[in-house]
């Protein structure tokens, strides 16, 4: 009968064993560079999209994408700026106009293929040769994260125009 036991905890450790081998293999096969794994850097294969903070990690861990979703410890992920001088990635957009700073959520973000506000307002007659927008739009923003970037973003730019 021990030898039964001794047998069955044998192959329970054995198994566990193996298991935890396989986990850190994964784990490594996707954090390496290989061409192998492309297919399982999927985020939605492991969090849900729309609830689960670990999809973004994931998403931006593994996306091409630069300078997007950098971290700040207090407004969470950070847009088109440094996240401790808050100045805008694209400020040489002035040449010397004066700011008008877009703030907002996704709706006021830009996305890759479309043309911006900025974009857009840049081409528009003499709002363009007085003015410069800077995008300072960030996906998933609330009301409150808005604020608290703003007031930190006004102080870098004095004599800007403010759009919420």
């Amino acid at each position: 009968m021990s030898t039964l036991r001794t047998r069955l905890w044998m192959l329970c450790v054995s198994m566990l064993i193996v298991t935890v081998m396989a986990e850190f293999g994964f784990q490594i096969l996707l954090a390496s560079e290989s061409n192998v794994a492309e297919k399982h850097r999927k985020p939605g294969l492991y969090a849900d999209y729309f609830s689960e903070d670990l999809y973004w990690y994931l998403h931006h861990q593994w996306s091409e994408e630069t300078n997007q979703f950098t971290t700040h410890n207090e407004l969470g992920w950070v847009g088109n700026f440094h996240p401790e001088t808050f100045r805008h990635y694209q400020e040489e957009r002035l040449k010397g106009r004066r700011p008008v700073l877009l703030f907002g959520d996704s709706f006021s973000a830009c996305t890759k293929g479309v043309r911006c506000f900025e974009d857009i307002l840049d081409e528009y007659g003499d709002f363009g040769a007085q003015y410069a927008v800077l995008n300072y739009g960030v996906g998933g923003y609330g009301i409150d994260q808005m604020m608290l970037l703003m007031e930190r973003v006004l102080p870098v730019y004095p004599d800007a125009v403010v759009v919420i």
